[in-house]
């Protein structure tokens, strides 16, 4: 199967890849859950100086912890939302969990980067969907 964009019945389809981003999650998101609530709790309650680590890590961990939750309902849009999407949503709230005021920067870029996204799918869909071009001279 190729890695270009396939048209069917009159949507746009990406070869299917839930299998293995589900096979990566399903052991991604307990670990990395984990790690961060152990660490962000060791943290916290054992070096008052990086209080404020423990704490931001405590948060990612909490917020790691509600999506490895969700994973199952997610997985059915993840077959049809971009990827690069999901991933900028995830980092979005990782810089809610860490620095909340941040987010008064990061919105706008992440909003110009799906706008450039959805403009390279836009042109990139049209630009397959062109007729092929027909060579006249090997009629002769």
């Amino acid at each position: 199967m190729t890695d270009r964009l396939t048209e069917r019945d009159g949507d746009v389809r990406r070869p299917d890849s839930a299998g293995a981003l589900n096979a990566s999650l399903r052991w991604g998101f307990p670990i990395a859950t984990l790690a961060c609530l152990t660490l962000g709790g060791w943290l916290y309650s054992q070096f008052p100086q990086h209080i404020e680590l423990g704490g931001v890590l405590l948060r990612v961990g909490a917020l790691l912890a509600a999506l490895w939750l969700a994973l199952p309902l997610l997985n059915r849009p993840m077959q049809w939302l971009p990827p690069g999407l999901l991933g900028l949503l995830l980092c979005l709230g990782l810089v809610a969990a860490a620095r909340p005021r941040l987010l008064l920067l990061a919105v706008p870029i992440a909003g110009v980067l799906i706008g450039l996204g959805t403009a390279a799918r836009f042109f990139r869909v049209i630009q397959d969907s062109s007729p092929p071009h027909r060579d006249d001279s090997s009629r002769r």
